[in-house]
């Protein structure tokens, strides 16, 4: 930085040792700092540097020492002269960011929210009447003090979007990471930090809103510029590891979650106490990866550990202690202890989540979806419904409504109402679910593992058994419905002449085929890698054949295709109307029965 004097030299060196975890040296070099400005009787630097204080409190979890050394700071502000105007500015700044921040850490968010807008209200003015600083070159005095009114604007900006985000006000959130993003000082020694948490706040966005693809490239960006900027041994990118763990966790990538979980609790155990947030968290993340992985004891003792973290940490009524009932719930869930189950979800939404985030928001509807799957398994029929309802109603209105969860959620309603004979209804919710899976394809978070083709599964699967039991409850049908009540076609193209293998094909075709043949006891035909010539005669044979003991047919066909069309292993076409669904209209034995066609 410039040539103001020492007071930059610190807060540079200050900062970059916080952000690089060195607390050690940082805490040396603060405490000389305060020393020497207390015997010159520099208020205004002793201020500042008590900020830097609050600031390497927070880093390392400790909280009250935050709260002491920002009262301190907060004094100094009061007492200090009028004048410069841009002085006093910048240090009332520094203490409401830090109020935000320690608010933010401690789960006030009202608080934290009010502290933020605060700051950007009160520097509008500087923001507007000076141009931005340029960092680059050797600065005036006044240059400086501006430099760090942009970080500060900038990081509460930052700091506004994730809380924005916490309470599911995303269009907000995607607005406050704009306006970060414009503050941020290009060619600043904080610049690449700055911007790595600008991606990361992006990456945690995109993953509440279930774009799981979106998330993990910026998250992966904010890796890579902490690795370049403050290396790897660092709170922010042990942090970055566990995110990352949880998008692996969530996409089933299950050894891979688990070794960077493992990453970033080594990180920690390294620069942090041994009771931290930090690795309360990583435990909670470690439960959920041994509860997919089906291993339930250590997915239960890595939830006590993470509480008795929390607690010791004085997180009891934090959101994460919420997350703690949550995991619970999946827990009793895991163990068909349905009644269990409901009460640590119901738990989840009315002591943590609605008093400190409210009732419309992303974890709100999750819960309430579990809510409503405990209630079905007990045959809480019409309870269920209107908690599947509610689910359905807040994660569109929250997440839009291409989210796989509402998928899930609607796959369950036609399941619930397919059990009371509302079968019009039962279809009503098995259309719409297939219709969020069309829209979400593309959205996949690894070219090798598409989750629209799991979830059509489900849809697929309803579809059939309210074709079953609408034919078992229509005494009048003409046709028979002893089991096997249908007779399906799978046809699995994986391997193209040209564009090679198609990713995730043969796992979602022998899952389909388990399900068609196993679950729903129908007679399967599956064949595997057809030219078009082969594909439009084994639609023929398969169409032709009879049908007159079955009640159904069914045609599923996985393999590239554009609008109306199939493209076959040689990469032509084949006509979806002309030969994979009239033919189906000529059969006799198929005349009047339903005809299911998923490709």
């Amino acid at each position: 930085m410039g040539n103001s004097g020492s007071l930059d030299r610190v807060i540079c060196r200050a900062e970059d040792w916080i952000y690089r975890s060195n607390f050690e040296e940082a805490d040396k070099l603060l405490t000389d700092a305060l020393r020497n400005y207390s015997q010159l009787r520099k208020e205004f630097q002793r201020g500042l540097v008590l900020n830097l204080r609050v600031l390497w409190c927070l880093e390392q979890g400790l909280f009250q020492q935050a709260r002491n050394f920002l009262r301190m700071s907060t004094d100094i502000v009061q007492r200090i002269p009028a004048t410069p105007p841009l002085a006093k500015a910048l240090l009332r700044c520094y203490c409401l960011y830090a109020s935000g921040s320690i608010s933010c850490y401690c789960f006030e968010f009202p608080a934290a929210e009010a502290y933020f807008k605060q700051v950007i209200e009160e520097t509008s003015f500087i923001i507007q009447e000076n141009p931005p600083p340029n960092p680059s070159r050797d600065n005036s005095e006044k240059e400086f003090h501006l430099h760090l009114i942009w970080l500060i604007v900038s990081k509460s900006h930052e700091r506004l979007a994730r809380l924005c985000i916490y309470r599911s006000q995303f269009p907000s959130a995607e607005m406050h990471l704009q306006n970060c993003r414009s503050l941020i000082v290009q060619g600043s020694y904080l610049e690449q930090v700055m911007t790595g948490d600008w991606y990361m706040a992006k990456g945690i966005l995109y993953h509440e809103l279930e774009k799981y693809d979106k998330s993990w490239s910026n998250i992966l960006t904010s890796k890579k510029l902490y690795k370049n900027s403050i290396g790897k041994k660092t709170i922010r990118y042990g942090r970055v590891l566990r995110r990352l763990a949880r998008l692996e966790c969530h996409n089933d990538n299950l050894v891979a979650a688990q070794k960077r979980n493992d990453d970033a609790v080594k990180t920690f155990r390294v620069l942090l106490p041994e009771v931290s947030l930090d690795l309360a968290i990583c435990h909670l993340i470690a439960c959920e990866i041994h509860l997919k992985k089906g291993d339930l004891a250590s997915s239960e003792t890595s939830l006590a550990t993470g509480r008795l973290l929390l607690s010791r940490v004085g997180m009891q009524m934090s959101s994460y202690y919420g997350w703690a009932h949550f995991l619970e719930g999946k827990l009793h869930l895991a163990r068909r202890n349905y009644p269990s189950a409901q009460k640590s979800f119901t738990e989840h939404v009315d002591r943590f989540i609605r008093p400190l985030l409210g009732e419309r928001v992303r974890y709100t509807g999750i819960s309430y979806f579990y809510i409503g799957l405990c209630l079905k398994m007990q045959n809480f029929t019409l309870e269920a419904n209107e908690y599947l309802q509610k689910a359905y109603q807040i994660l569109e209105e929250v997440c839009g409504p291409t989210n796989e969860r509402s998928v899930r959620i609607l796959h369950n309603l036609a399941s619930l109402h397919c059990e009371t004979g509302d079968f019009q209804s039962c279809l009503r919710s098995v259309e719409r679910a297939a219709a969020l899976v069309k829209q979400a394809e593309g959205r996949s978070f690894h070219p090798s593992n598409n989750p629209s083709i799991p979830l059509l599964t489900n849809v697929v699967i309803q579809a059939i058994r309210t074709y079953q039991k609408q034919a078992l409850a229509n005494v009048d049908n003409a046709y028979s419905v002893s089991r096997p009540t249908g007779k399906a076609l799978v046809i699995n193209n994986s391997l193209y002449h040209t564009t090679g293998y198609r990713y995730g094909s043969d796992v979602d075709f022998h899952k389909i085929q388990g399900i068609l043949t196993d679950s729903l006891g129908l007679e399967t035909d599956v064949l595997s890698n057809l030219n078009a010539r082969q594909m439009v005669t084994e639609i023929e044979r398969f169409a032709a054949s009879d049908f007159s003991k079955f009640s159904l047919s069914v045609v599923v066909i996985l393999s590239h295709g554009v609008e109306g069309q199939l493209v076959a292993t040689d990469d032509k076409f084949v006509p979806l109307n002309e030969k994979v669904i009239e033919p189906f209209y000529k059969s006799v034995s198929l005349e009047g029965k339903p005809k299911l066609f998923f490709v």
